[in-house]
């Protein structure tokens, strides 16, 4: 029991470190959500009831889905920056993305690889026809 407690803070301080370090995008989904949750809890536990339990269990998985979405949208909003910034290599970080959003960053990361080899093409093109252009005019 012991073990699996410590489990559950790890994973829930590994979880606040993600949210904090992405505040830009989380915070108001993390106050709303919470202020939503103590309102809920403030208004059943009045009731007495256990059987609300299952709909606190819902809203906090809710709300840790919601956020992993949030944090996911930054990465992907701040991988497609860089790369428009012209950090071609750069690779958004796949970790916590999974479904729809997983396949949307893996094609970035892909566009950025494209756009990689288009520029180091262009670059042996641009240095062969410099080479060309130096040959001829070297033989005439």
């Amino acid at each position: 029991l012991l073990k699996w407690l410590l489990g559950i803070l790890q994973k829930a301080f590994r979880a606040g470190q993600e949210i904090f370090a992405h505040k830009e995008c989380t915070f108001k989904l993390v106050v709303s959500g919470g202020v939503f949750l103590l309102v809920q809890i403030v208004v059943f536990m009045a009731r007495v009831s256990w059987l609300y339990i299952p709909f606190f269990a819902a809203e906090i998985a809710f709300l840790i889905y919601s956020v992993k979405g949030a944090i996911c949208r930054q990465k992907i909003r701040e991988g497609l920056r860089r790369i428009a910034e012209g950090e071609v290599h750069y690779q958004i970080p796949l970790e916590g993305a999974q479904g729809e959003q997983l396949e949307t960053m893996q094609m970035i990361n892909r566009i950025g690889e494209g756009l990689t080899a288009a520029v180091e093409k262009g670059m042996k093109d641009e240095r062969l026809k410099t080479d060309l252009i130096t040959n001829v005019s070297h033989d005439i």
